[in-house]
């Protein structure tokens, strides 16, 4: 098993909690260095884990790929090679089909996507099982590449309970304090105004933002006069982020991309927080929680009375029952992944490491 976790965001220790028949060895981080180019640094990363994948293949059944898609690809047929292991890729984002909806048209994005789908298509041959995160990106991929859609399957997000015994909360939740986690203008720019300007003229609202736009949302903040009842906590490990979300009433999530289903919409719902969902028109989002009590569904177009509408319908709906998230925790997940990889092994009475 090879695990790379940022402590600075998930400081829990995977290793120690693992049980003895387990082995494992752990792949120290590259330091950040800025003289050598990013695209450099995301090679020669997944290599390294080549070399110690190779070096440690007497003890594995198989090698499971996480991680940005650029990552697994460019290795895949290197690993399927020198370990001869079953090879599963998981994606938990798109690669050519996020630069097909974000890049600039004209001939260097067609040259570009056609190069990326030869490396997409090179390691789905290369794997025995391609794992998605939702089902709508499953059929984008399945669509592009026809012929390896019987090796596609979906594994959303999810969380985990046991991070929850850190979200204890100096203070009870107040019904009205609105607060979102991750990126918000990057998605959706006018929400984020129209919202800040629904705020202003309630001042006992309050607006909590966690993330790494916090100066932009101060700054829109003071241009529609509401920065009194703003606060913005810029970038917060996750235990901390979880503190935050207890004490909020309700939490907002957004998403441009049909396919974004991201993880914060996880651990509002875990902790039973009502949420404000704004999200595209088919949205995998609204597929997997529209209609749950407790969750609000905005879908585009967006407007300044949809997003005024939608908050005074969250602020008084129904609470959540944290039922509606049981299927989506980490073991739930963990048993799905260890059935593809019996399958994988063709030894489904053996028992699968995990990873």
């Amino acid at each position: 098993m090879v695990a790379t976790v940022d402590g600075r965001y998930y400081p829990k220790v995977v290793e120690g909690e693992l049980p003895p028949e387990v082995e494992a060895f752990q792949v120290r981080r590259f330091p950040y260095q800025p003289w050598i180019p990013e695209h450099v640094a995301k090679v020669l990363f997944p290599l390294y884990i080549l070399l110690n994948a190779i070096k440690c293949r007497h003890i594995l059944d198989a090698v499971i790929l996480f991680g940005s898609p650029f990552h697994p690809f460019l290795i895949a047929p290197l690993l399927r090679y020198f370990t001869a292991l079953p090879l599963v890729l998981d994606l938990r984002d798109g690669w050519s089909t996020w630069h097909e909806q974000t890049d600039d048209e004209g001939l260097p994005k067609v040259v570009a996507n056609r190069a990326r789908r030869f490396i997409e298509r090179t390691g789905f041959r290369s794997a025995c099982k391609v794992v998605f995160a939702t089902e709508i990106l499953r059929k984008q991929y399945a669509q592009l590449f026809p012929s390896y859609r019987h090796k596609f399957v979906t594994i959303s997000n999810g969380y985990d309970p046991d991070d929850f015994e850190f979200a204890e909360s100096a203070r009870d939740a107040d019904e009205n304090t609105i607060l979102l986690a991750g990126k918000f203008l990057f998605y959706t720019p006018d929400v984020a105004r129209w919202l800040l300007e629904v705020l202003a003229e309630h001042p006992g609202w309050h607006f909590v933002y966690i993330g790494e736009e916090s100066d932009a949302v101060m700054s829109l903040a003071r241009q529609v006069d509401a920065q009194a009842q703003v606060s913005v906590k810029g970038y917060l490990p996750y235990r901390d982020v979880l503190r935050e979300v207890r004490r909020a009433g309700i939490c907002v999530t957004s998403n441009s991309f049909s396919e974004g289903l991201g993880t914060k919409v996880f651990d509002y719902l875990a902790l039973g927080k009502r949420v404000l969902c704004f999200v595209p028109a088919v949205s995998e989002i609204a597929v997997q929680f529209d209609g749950v009590p407790g969750v609000t569904i905005c879908r585009e177009p967006h407007s300044r009375e949809q997003v005024a509408a939608g908050l005074a319908q969250a602020l008084t709906s129904e609470p959540v029952s944290t039922d509606c998230v049981v299927g989506f925790s980490r073991s739930h997940k963990a048993l799905e992944l260890a059935g593809f990889l019996d399958g994988c092994l063709a030894r489904p009475d053996q028992s699968v490491r995990r990873s």
